[in-house]
């Protein structure tokens, strides 16, 4: 290995954020397949989260039945924001008009949601990250070989 002080901190740091976007994405892909249930809502109610002047976000407080029990559950959708105030209300009367599929682990029911979304951003991102970790992992001892 290249024992240059600058390219071993530079080789830390980058493991650091592989090792750190590695973790995100594991765990947001454990949340995903832990979700692995679904049933129907039985009642939904929307709120509008003010976040700033411009960022509206939309919060569903819903109940669903589930193993003869009934549950209640919060869903952010803090992905979709709006503009505006007025905005966010017609998103709550185009969503109130369908049906929305609960998601919920089946050992856990009070762990549910709204949305099941693939972290495939995450995913890619840490594939990325450990492939570029790799391939300067490998040019260290490639230059090292060279050395003399």
């Amino acid at each position: 290995m290249h024992k240059n002080i600058l390219w071993l901190t530079f080789l830390g740091i980058v493991g650091v954020v592989t090792l750190w976007f590695t973790g995100v994405a594991t765990y947001r892909y454990y949340e995903y397949t832990d979700l692995n249930s679904h049933t129907t809502t039985s009642s939904v109610e929307w709120l509008i989260k003010e976040h700033t002047e411009d960022n509206y976000t939309l919060e569903a407080y819903y109940q669903f039945k589930a193993n003869n029990h009934l549950f209640k559950g919060v869903s952010h959708f803090a992905d979709e924001s709006h503009l505006n105030r007025w905005a966010a209300e017609q998103m709550i009367k185009s969503n109130s008009s369908h049906l929305w599929t609960v998601w919920y682990a089946q050992n856990n029911p009070d762990h549910s949601s709204l949305q099941k979304n693939f972290p495939i951003k995450e995913c890619l991102s840490a594939i990325f990250l450990i492939g570029l970790f790799l391939y300067f992992l490998w040019l260290g001892f490639y230059v090292a070989r060279f050395k003399t």
